[in-house]
């Protein structure tokens, strides 16, 4: 399985692990600080994803090369971001 295949299944079971937390676990246990390791995925999830962006805009050549740092990754996507509907839904 190529690396952005193996990125993209990590992305959706850190997402379904997340909302498993929150739909199963949490109404059953109510335990506030299951909301922290939500917020664990959520966050490496969105880390993921920003990483996966940045190698696909690499792959298309619309970049050189990818930033090291999360924060320079981010910086990159900004105008692509900015350049999408406003109204997704």
């Amino acid at each position: 399985m190529p690396q952005q295949a193996v990125l993209l299944e990590k992305i959706r079971q850190q997402l379904e692990t997340a909302e498993y937390i929150l739909e199963r676990t949490y109404p059953l246990v109510k335990e506030e600080k299951l909301f922290v390791e939500v917020l664990g995925y959520l966050f490496a999830a969105t880390s993921d994803l920003v990483s996966y962006s940045a190698k696909d805009l690499e792959n298309k050549g619309i970049i050189s090369e990818i930033p090291t740092n999360s924060y320079d990754r981010l910086r990159i996507l900004t105008p692509y971001i900015k350049s999408l509907p406003q109204d997704l839904g």
